[in-house]
């Protein structure tokens, strides 16, 4: 499992586009660095990490979660923007 402690260990050469859209991934409230979220230390990592992220906040709602995942990854993969996801 991917953690914030885990995620210094990372060895990847190419920068990917993180998304996790579960909640808290993305939790950036604390100021304190000694509790930062997955999203900041993918992105902040200085030699490896990812380019971006795409992160729960908080606590998330499954299908808003479902909902932005397939509009991400069909705009990026599919060229599907605008497809009408009801």
């Amino acid at each position: 499992m991917l953690s914030t402690t885990s995620a210094g260990g990372l060895s990847n050469a190419r920068w990917p586009i993180f998304v996790a859209t579960t909640c808290v991934n993305g939790y950036y409230i604390f100021p304190d660095s000694a509790k930062e979220c997955l999203a900041e230390v993918l992105v902040e990592h200085p030699t490896h990490g990812a380019i971006a992220c795409i992160a729960g906040g908080a606590l998330s709602q499954d299908d808003s979660a479902s909902h932005i995942s397939i509009g991400f990854h069909d705009a990026l993969i599919d060229g599907g923007f605008g497809r009408d996801l009801h």
